[in-house]
């Protein structure tokens, strides 16, 4: 039985991407009208929310025989987060 491991390839991986994202996004939404900046995180707060319920399908919680076990409180924890980040910005 596999376990998800810190500092693998994916997990810098994932952060490059984030952090690749954001460049972007702040440079796309640098010359947008408010309204349209909004509804952008809006939409990233519910894409986040679908990841957040489908992450047991990617790549590397895959491996992991007991993976609704192993995340449980992670995913309470990223949830709360998510629900918060709603009212927060919107």
């Amino acid at each position: 039985m596999e376990q998800i491991q810190l500092f693998n390839f994916y997990y810098f991986l994932y952060i490059a991407i984030a952090v690749l994202f954001t460049i972007i996004s702040v440079k796309f939404l640098d010359h947008k009208t408010d309204k349209f900046r909004r509804r952008f995180i809006f939409s990233l707060i519910m894409i986040n929310l679908i990841i957040h319920f489908l992450k047991v399908v990617i790549y590397p919680y895959t491996l992991v025989d007991h993976v609704w076990t192993k995340v449980t409180f992670e995913k309470y924890m990223c949830f709360k987060c998510i629900i918060i980040s709603i009212f927060i910005f919107c």
